[in-house]
This record gives structure tokens, sequence and C-alpha cells, in this order.
């Protein structure tokens, strides 16, 4: 697992818009200063390590809640069109692959197209953490992804 940390002096978050189901566009902007974020790019629901970790988000959608954070699922052109997923996720597209594009550029090493990319927003859009993780790693993504919201949670905002 490879975590890169990021202090407020990198480039805002990437501002083109994801796809809902319905193909409207979704900005970051949307949730500035409603939540943290968590943007998880999968390789889509129809992967099955993605759709497992997707569960295991599910699993701790209260542990997410206690941390202030949403979960934007951002799959791939292309990938399946399910509706909706259960709050605090949202299920959202990449069309063109460009917004995950920008955030693997901020990245010290390369990103693999089989590595799954999280990447950490707090509540001002600003982007703390990042982490790339192939699916044969059998590091908890998902709890230590809980363990930073929780710490950038109670993080003072100056």
């Amino acid at each position: 697992m490879n975590w890169q940390y990021f202090g407020y002096d990198v480039p805002p978050a990437i501002s083109k818009p994801f796809l809902d189901a319905n193909s409207r566009p979704i900005t970051l902007g949307k949730f500035r200063e409603q939540s943290n974020l968590v943007l998880l790019f999968s390789h889509g629901l129809e992967c099955q390590s993605c759709r497992q970790l997707v569960e295991q988000f599910l699993a701790r959608s209260q542990d997410l809640s206690f941390a202030d954070a949403q979960v934007l699922v951002v799959q791939p052109s292309g990938a399946i069109k399910e509706r909706a997923l259960p709050f605090p996720l949202h299920l959202v597209w990449d069309s063109e692959g460009t917004v995950q594009g920008g955030f693997k550029s901020l990245m010290g090493q390369p990103v693999t197209q089989d590595e799954i990319l999280l990447v950490i927003l707090d509540r001002y859009g600003a982007l703390q953490a990042a982490c790339s993780v192939s699916h044969s790693e059998k590091a908890d993504l998902v709890a230590e992804t809980l363990e930073y919201l929780t710490f950038i949670a109670i993080q003072c905002p100056e």
C-alpha cells in the first residue's frame, strides 16, 4: 500500500466534474464545507475485488458518519450503471478518466492499471492523502482510511 500525505501547498483538487447515474455533472465543490470526502477510483462494480471494498465501506457507514465523511465510488467509463448506493456512499463516473489522471499525477510513484486509487479531501476541498493499492494486498484499506479521516475531522481549519 502506497500512502502519500499532502500539506496545504499542493494544487487544489481537480475541478472537472463527475457524472451521476443520470449523466448529470457533480463537482467536488458540491461537498465543500459539508463533509470530508473519500474518492475511491474503482475498476467498476463488476470487479469482484472493488465490489468487496465498497461493501466494506458500507459496513463501516456509521464510522464514516462519525468521521463526517462521504465516499464517492468513482467508476470508469463503460462501467455498469447501478442506480445508487446507500448513504454515505455515492456512485459516480469519471467518463474520460481525467479526474483520476489528475490525482494520479500528484502521486510520487506511478499508479498502475491494476491498482485502486483512493484520495482523501478534507471538508474544505484540500487534498490530504492518497493511496494506491493492488487487489492482492491484504492491508485493511477501510480501517486505514477511517483512521486518517478521524485524524482530519478533529483538526483545526487554520
